[in-house]
């Protein structure tokens, strides 16, 4: 007899969360169309827009958050407004004084730009939002990792979301967070079928 690990069984779940608890089906199809409608100039124009924030993000100038970003903005799916997201980045600054992004490839399609970066930064202050780490006070250290970021864009080439996948495992293992050990020569305990 076959049993499903952790990990299937998560999958398993995601999958209806995602399709069986009435998530819209044609969804997919809305965004693709208009994607191929979205003008290429004015994605490239989103491109720019982009590599510009970086640049200004990195001098602490965070102007073109009110400037670019929509009231109704989204991190993640969730409303959060230009206003709670200036706040997040402060908060980022306050922690980590350094903190920097470097862009290391950018790639628009309709109005979605994305971004992988290498981010850095030495943590200096506790943070209260972004990076509070259960409340462990900061010890100097400091973080080079590698992160995804995507922008989404509406018509009128105001930002109107964000997504991002992030290494914060090694950036908390960098940071002395928590230590890691190295399993690379053992196999997940769960990663096996059973027959």
């Amino acid at each position: 007899m076959k049993t499903l690990s952790s990990f299937s069984l998560g999958v398993a779940a995601m999958l209806w969360v995602a399709v069986g608890s009435g998530a819209d089906p044609d969804y997919g199809k809305r965004e693709d169309a208009w994607r191929k409608s979205y003008p290429r100039a004015q994605s490239e124009k989103n491109k720019a827009q982009i590599r510009a924030n970086y640049e200004r993000f990195n001098k602490h100038d965070l102007s073109f958050i009110d400037e670019q970003y929509t009231d109704d903005t989204r991190n993640h799916g969730k409303i959060i407004g230009k206003a709670r997201l200036k706040k997040i980045v402060e908060d980022i600054f306050y922690t980590f004084p350094d903190y920097h992004h470097e862009i290391l490839e950018i790639l628009s399609d309709g109005p979605t730009v994305a971004t992988r970066i290498a981010v850095s930064g030495c943590w200096k202050n506790k943070g209260k939002l972004a990076y509070a780490f259960g409340g462990k006070e900061p010890n100097g250290e400091c973080f080079n990792v590698q992160q995804m970021h995507f922008y989404q864009f509406n018509d009128a080439g105001k930002l109107i979301g964000h997504r991002a996948s992030r290494d914060d495992v090694a950036m908390m293992q960098q940071l002395g967070i928590f230590e890691w050990k190295n399993f690379s020569n053992e196999p997940f305990p769960d990663a096996t079928v059973k027959r």
